[in-house]
């Protein structure tokens, strides 16, 4: 069973230092970038390249110059270069309020994923489970 609880923009970021940073442009103006992003046999790579088809993109087309296993690698990679790249706005809310990265605001690009916390059938035999996952929506932990 599944829990529905949050709903995360997904955001384009860079160096504060790219020329593109806080400018907005057009998706296909990102096509000559070089773009940091999960390995291609991640979820992450394939809700990007789902969201690039509903725009008529092709993300196999993109200069995705460098693929990394974590966000965390992506974001750190991101504050030493020149590069750009898709993430969730609540991994790189703290880089964005440090100015360690800025937004690039892409026109046709919206998007967002919904988050879901997956559980088995038994937590329905106890309080606890529950409360616990009530404490961590509240604490905005998950």
């Amino acid at each position: 069973m599944n829990l529905s609880f949050r709903r995360e923009p997904v955001c384009c970021v860079c160096n504060p230092a790219h020329p593109l940073a806080g400018q907005e442009v057009s998706l296909s103006r990102l096509q000559s970038e070089n773009i940091v992003y999960r390995e291609k046999d991640s979820h992450a790579y394939e809700i990007l390249k789902n969201a690039f088809t509903r725009l008529g993109y092709d993300l196999d087309t993109f200069n995705i110059s460098f693929e990394t296993g974590s966000m965390y690698s992506c974001i750190q990679y991101l504050k030493n270069s020149q590069s750009i790249s898709f993430l969730y706005r609540c991994a790189v809310e703290e880089s964005l309020e440090n100015n360690d990265l800025a937004l690039i605001h892409v026109k046709e690009y919206n998007e967002s994923e919904d988050f879901y916390c997956i559980y088995p059938g038994t937590l329905e035999t106890s309080d606890v489970p529950w409360d616990f996952l009530e404490f961590c929506l509240t604490q905005q932990m998950l």
